[in-house]
């Protein structure tokens, strides 16, 4: 029985004197590797805001270069030969899902006497 007290008392010394030693070990690899992921994690969203900008600034161009010069030119050409009267109403996508937009340009349609015209966006 001695010996088994005496093997308690030595095993509960080491863990004792192991257990600071070992809580900083893993406590620095603990703050290693949450350091690597918040490394990671911000250059991935740095990455995401640059692909976004990116995006965004291609979109804004499309949009803005949507009609070629020609294009812009038969359409007011058209315009002119009605006597300013438009041929269609077009509606963006977008806008055609706000009701108000939409029934402002069926009013205005309507009033033309010229169909409208939802712009899908469509290359075809």
């Amino acid at each position: 029985m001695a010996d088994d007290d005496k093997q308690s008392e030595m095993m509960t010394a080491f863990i004792e004197k192991i257990t600071p030693k070992l809580t900083e070990a893993v406590m620095g690899k603990v703050n290693e590797t949450l350091a690597a992921a918040e490394k990671a994690i911000g250059d991935r969203m740095d990455g995401l805001a640059d692909k976004n900008a990116e995006l965004l600034g291609k979109l804004h161009r499309s949009k803005d270069g949507s009609k070629t010069l020609e294009q812009q030119v038969a359409e007011l050409t058209a315009q002119i030969a009605t006597k300013g009267r438009p041929t269609e109403i077009v509606l963006s996508k977008a806008d055609a899902r706000d009701v108000r937009k939409y029934r402002e340009a069926r009013k205005q349609a309507d009033e033309a006497g010229v169909p409208l015209r939802i712009d899908r966006g469509d290359a075809a």
